[in-house]
């Protein structure tokens, strides 16, 4: 969208500028996850929250970025914090399924089994190809 109106009007300063935060905002939530792979739950935290606060429109940027910091707090144990990311995230963008999958995994370690479960279904109606009969059996 930003690349199609820089090429109509080279010169728009509003597109430039929202073009450059979407590309800091990605940066960082790649940044995050390169933090993860390596167990550094800290820094990962610190990334994300750059990348939210980089840029704060992109909704489905911000949904997965807040989805991804919560794994961070939950491997960090904060799992209130984990949860508050999750519920953000699934505020930001009802459809995707990774926060709802997220959320039920928290629902599960704090023994919220039937909050799990609601997740988990309503993961199946958002996309039925995903197969949540085992989690919802361990519940």
């Amino acid at each position: 969208m930003f690349t199609d109106g820089m090429r109509l009007d080279p010169d728009n300063t509003k597109c430039r500028l929202a073009l450059k935060l979407a590309k800091d905002a990605e940066r960082f939530k790649e940044e995050g996850n390169d933090a993860i792979k390596i167990h550094n739950y800290d820094l990962a935290i610190e990334l994300y929250t750059k990348s939210l606060t980089v840029d704060e429109y992109n909704k489905k940027l911000l949904a997965i970025v807040y989805s991804n910091r919560s794994t961070a707090y939950s491997k960090k144990g904060d799992l209130n914090s984990a949860l508050k990311d999750c519920n953000k995230s699934i505020e930001l963008d009802p459809t995707y399924w990774k926060g709802l999958l997220k959320r039920a995994d928290i629902y599960m370690k704090k023994g919220e089994f039937d909050l799990a479960i609601g997740d988990y279904n309503k993961i199946k109606e958002i996309d039925p190809h995903q197969n949540m009969s085992s989690y919802i059996k361990e519940a």
